[in-house]
């Protein structure tokens, strides 16, 4: 009976380590499939951060600071926020992404600042100007407006305001060019009312995309604008 009593003591006892050794591979699995790595290799930027958000919220928790390009942190799954603050020049921005079953590595190179992009218009409008002039020989009619340049400074886009002596023309057009090798060119020929992606891929969307939503002079201040050639007192 002693001995009876004993061996199933023991193997209660034996039964109980089992159950806590599976327990705890259990909880140590658990743990390490609910992380994953977060890469970011980056250039041109003087600080980099992530931040979980909170799940059907929009809380965030502690950020974490990346030391160095091309660190690896150990994180858990969730959505989370990039930002970025870009050195001298550069633009400063954020992402979403989320991550889940693979490892996620993201290579961060940001754009020009728009101050820095302005600043580069100024040396290059004239040249644009003369390019435009040289390819449309009613480019006199049209107003060309100042516009942006996009990336580094190879792309720009802008508008053209009709201003001519045709008194039911009032359209805005628009148009994008590239500098390659030095030299602008022309990627929309001829301008547009609107500028499409399908008829422009090559063309950044988010340039195609800006330069549609610009709005020029309405279309009735061209007829109350005492000094409009289109003026009907």
């Amino acid at each position: 009976m002693n001995g009876s009593s004993l061996l199933n003591k023991r193997n209660l006892l034996l039964l109980i380590v089992f159950v806590s050794m599976i327990s705890v591979f259990a909880f140590v699995f658990s743990s390490i499939n609910s992380q994953q790595t977060i890469a970011v290799k980056y250039k041109n930027i003087s600080k980099v951060t992530i931040q979980k958000i909170g799940e059907g919220s929009r809380t965030l928790e502690k950020e974490t600071i990346y030391k160095e390009s091309g660190e690896k942190i150990k994180v858990s799954k969730g959505r989370y926020l990039l930002k970025y603050t870009g050195s001298d020049g550069y633009a400063s921005d954020y992402e979403n992404f989320d991550v889940a079953n693979k490892p996620v590595y993201i290579s961060l190179n940001p754009d020009y600042s728009d101050q820095r992009l302005s600043s580069i218009l100024e040396g290059e409008f004239e040249n644009i100007k003369t390019v435009l002039s040289t390819k449309y020989q009613n480019i006199g009619d049209y107003n060309i407006q100042k516009g942006k340049l996009y990336k580094k400074g190879q792309w720009y886009a802008t508008t053209l305001q009709y201003d001519g002596d045709d008194m039911f023309n009032y359209d805005t057009l628009r148009l994008v060019m590239e500098k390659r090798g030095g030299v602008w060119q022309l990627v929309t020929d001829p301008p547009n009312i609107i500028l499409g992606s399908k008829n422009y891929p090559n063309i950044p969307i988010d340039i195609l995309r800006d330069v549609n939503n610009v709005q020029n002079t309405p279309f009735v201040e061209k007829y109350v604008d005492s000094n409009s050639k289109a003026y009907f007192p």
